[in-house]
């Protein structure tokens, strides 16, 4: 790490306390104090609600050896600080200039939905052949995607980026940020919309990042979605493409669904042609791979050692790994997050999953951030819920209230509403049967995670090797 007066360099500030901190070199960094830990740098960050410089005193008696304010007042007497103007920008400024110093290579992810799985697939598949450091979590925001920086170590050379927005001009600035050689869009749905007034208006705030990199980069984009194809044929640097279309520059072919144990799919490109087998379900999953590789392949790696990487990598907890429990019960566990997209898409893998004689089970939870389009998406997949050939579906939330109706309206029977993720878990908990196989999907804040732990714990996993999805 950079030392203190380094940072207070990049960051445009000034040094404040005890000069003979300034060559300090922080253990890390900070915007929460609750997760500080001994050594880190604290930035004092602002907001409408939130004050970070009434955390300061907190962060130096949790062990942190300074601090970034922009109010010099708010360091405690004999503490070293960095005052800037604004901290949340001295925190982009100096994680910028820290990748500057680091010198990866940086590729971008975006997209409606996969972009953390497709960040996962890409990492896999370039380890193979560099060192990689990828984003935490889904660190991918104005704040997460400056902290993921700040683990970068000298030897790095590429860094995999999620970079997610929630209004016009946050793409832009994180764009400035990360400067990234080659970007991925992995597709535009139905998500965030609330921040926005339609999804073109969504789709341009994303084409941002492509609009902001410089001539000599790469794009690869999807070439299955319409409003990806658009940006793709504005895109003022290299443009690759990913598909199952004929037209796609690196074409996933012959897909094969292997229930909840994954899929499998020819990649064809210029190069040739390989098959792929994936621990993920889906086809979406298919196309995030298709992605990872396209990257891979345009930043020097070898097909095989790429394919060798993803065929070893496992789901995230909670986006879309299988829990296997007692009785044969099986639970794809998606309950991270959710748009109409992903709910589409994972909704296609339990109808083509083999019951082994018990039932298809959904449980989704409320769509959130869609705006005013939230209740036509929620009553489009109670139409979908009819046409699936699902046994039952327990539906989440106020806003599933439509989706009920609309499956009620579509002639499905199989329908429950509940208020909320205790009452499902408690509903199904004394209801589900030996065989079932359950989805569990809905946005992050209805907390259906708490349905999964809730089984889990009155059945029991049953510690069987168990598919992926």
């Amino acid at each position: 790490m950079e030392s203190l007066r380094e940072i207070a360099e990049a960051a445009r500030g000034r040094m404040a306390g005890p000069g003979e901190d300034a060559g300090v070199c922080p253990a890390g960094v900070s915007i929460d104090t609750r997760t500080l830990k001994r050594g880190a740098l604290f930035f004092a960050i602002g907001g409408p609600n939130h004050d970070g410089h009434r955390f300061v005193e907190e962060a130096f008696s949790k062990g942190a050896v300074g601090a970034v304010v922009s109010r010099a007042d708010a360091l405690p007497e004999g503490r070293t600080g960095i005052v800037v103007d604004d901290t949340t920008r001295a925190l982009q400024e100096a994680a910028a200039s820290r990748l500057r110093r680091i010198g990866a290579r940086v590729v971008g992810i975006t997209g409606s939905s996969g972009k953390t799985t497709t960040k996962e697939m890409t990492r896999s598949a370039l380890s193979g052949s560099f060192r990689v450091m990828a984003s935490r979590g889904n660190l991918n925001n104005i704040f997460g995607l400056p902290l993921t920086l700040f683990d970068l170590e000298q030897g790095d050379q590429i860094a995999v980026l999620e970079m997610g927005i929630s209004t016009r001009g946050e793409m832009r600035r994180l764009a400035e940020i990360a400067d990234p050689d080659l970007a991925i869009l992995t597709n535009l749905s139905g998500a965030h919309l609330e921040f926005f007034d339609s999804l073109d208006d969504y789709a341009k705030a994303k084409a941002e990042l492509f609009e902001t990199m410089r001539p000599n980069t790469t794009g690869i984009f999807n070439a299955d979605d319409e409003r990806c194809r658009r940006i793709a044929s504005s895109f003022h640097g290299y443009a690759a493409t990913f598909g199952m279309d004929t037209t796609a520059d690196f074409r996933g072919t012959e897909y094969r669904g292997l229930g909840l144990d994954g899929c499998a799919f020819t990649v064809v490109h210029s190069g040739g042609s390989r098959d792929v087998s994936l621990r993920f379900a889906g086809a979406h999953h298919a196309m995030n791979a298709l992605a990872a590789l396209a990257a891979g392949h345009l930043l020097g790696c070898g097909l095989d050692s790429m394919i060798s990487g993803l065929e070893k990598l496992e789901p995230l907890e909670m986006r879309g790994r299988v829990v296997n429990l007692e009785g044969g019960v099986r639970i794809l566990d998606d309950s991270y997050n959710a748009n109409p997209g992903a709910v589409r898409a994972a909704l296609a893998v339990l109808s083509q999953t083999d019951p082994r004689g018990g039932r298809r089970i959904a449980v989704l939870g409320d769509m959130l951030e869609l705006g005013e389009d939230a209740d036509h998406f929620h009553r489009e997949i109670g139409r979908l819920l009819a046409a699936t050939g699902i046994d039952a579906a327990y539906l989440v939330g106020k806003l599933s209230l439509a989706t009920a109706a609309e499956a009620g309206r579509a002639g499905f029977a199989g329908v429950t509403h509940l208020d909320n993720a205790a009452e499902a878990a408690e509903r199904l908990a004394r209801e589900v049967r030996p065989g079932d196989v359950i989805l569990v999907k809905g946005s992050r804040s209805i907390g259906l995670d708490g349905v999964v732990r809730a089984l889990a714990g009155k059945i029991g996993e049953s510690g069987a090797a168990g598919g992926a999805a």
